[in-house]
């Protein structure tokens, strides 16, 4: 059999659907990440499925399409996927190290930001793991599409907790979550990095960072917090580059509750919010943010395609229509289902 386990042992082997099922103590089986279980196809070894697989992310990378969450995928011509992989248009392949390896990661990814510097394509990839293409990475690093010196890189010294957002804003990379430290330095969720150390925005907030978004010169921030740089912003905050402010820059003029997502969708900034237990899509205008619906379960995300704003959940009603966990609005049609829907939470989607 190709390749081996990584230190430690092997207490039993068992045939499953074809497949040899060795399980014991150990981190990985061939060069694959299998926590303490792994599988044989005569090829290759690879990890078990995950018990619910979930794509959580999706991004373009140049002419490449990427896919992330927790999963073990299979690939077109080379061994599995973990948790992220990528769609040129024909085939199905790892995001790895050009010139050798690359499992993707040990870990579930929840957020994915791409950009582009130097006429090269970076992807940056944050979540719950602590290893990203065979390199220590702290649930964040990034991936640099180059024929060579390419692959997968670490960003400082990573974080001490989960990444939820990633975001770009005055060519910062910036990072949100439920982190409080990067290395040896305290930072409140929310973290912009220096090119070579993450360092803190202002005081941070003072509760999880959901989603991040920039729009008209601000860079916007989500989640479930009520101060932002110590001042009470409530769970939607806007930081100019050196100072938080409320979302509208008015003192008191703030939205309680959670924000799960943002999205720019034709020159407007739009908000999921839950507050108790209701469900709403809001639209920033200028100072107010006007209902534009209301769900009747969670959003989790939304999209735009330039002519809908697509919402996305587990709601199965939102702006009084029937839609199953994904629906569209637009100003001209309002609200509509989209093909019927799905069964069951919808996560993401990419355009």
């Amino acid at each position: 059999m190709a390749g081996g386990f990584s230190i430690s042992r092997v207490d039993a082997l068992n045939v499953f659907d074809t497949q040899l099922v060795a399980a014991g103590n150990f981190a990985s089986a061939g060069g694959a990440f299998a926590s303490s279980i792994a599988q044989w196809n005569l090829s290759f070894w690879s990890a078990l499925q995950a018990p619910v697989p979930q794509v959580l992310a999706m991004e373009q990378l140049g002419s490449r399409f990427i896919a992330a969450g927790s999963f073990l995928q299979s690939t077109t011509n080379q061994t599995p996927a973990h948790n992220i992989i990528d769609w040129n248009g024909s085939t199905l392949a790892r995001v790895q190290n050009p010139l050798c390896c690359g499992e993707g990661t040990n870990g579930t990814i929840r957020a994915l930001k791409s950009f582009t510097g130097l006429s090269t394509s970076h992807l940056v990839v944050g979540g719950d793991f602590t290893v990203a293409g065979g390199v220590t990475a702290n649930r964040i690093a990034q991936f640099n599409q180059q024929l060579i010196n390419g692959g997968w890189v670490t960003l400082g010294a990573g974080f001490n907790n989960s990444v939820n957002a990633i975001e770009r804003f005055n060519n910062v990379i910036y990072a949100g979550g439920t982190f409080t430290s990067s290395g040896q330095s305290l930072i409140s969720k929310i973290a912009q990095f220096n090119g070579t150390i993450w360092v803190a925005v202002g005081t941070g907030v003072n509760g999880t960072v959901n989603a991040m978004k920039v729009f008209n010169g601000f860079l916007y921030v989500g989640g479930d917090f009520a101060t932002a740089g110590g001042i009470s912003t409530g769970c939607l905050a806007r930081w100019n580059g050196t100072t938080w402010s409320t979302f509208s820059g008015i003192p008191g003029n703030i939205l309680v509750g959670s924000v799960t997502a943002l999205e720019v969708h034709n020159n407007k900034l739009y908000v999921a919010n839950t507050f108790g237990s209701s469900t709403h899509v809001l639209e920033l205008n200028g100072t107010s943010l006007p209902l534009v619906g209301t769900a009747n379960g969670v959003i989790s995300a939304l999209k735009s395609d330039g002519n809908h704003l697509y919402v996305l959940g587990g709601f199965s009603t939102i702006g009084g229509v029937n839609a199953n966990r994904i629906a569209r609005w637009n100003a001209t049609a309002g609200w509509s289902d989209v093909e019927g829907g799905t069964n069951d939470v919808v996560n993401t989607l990419g355009v």
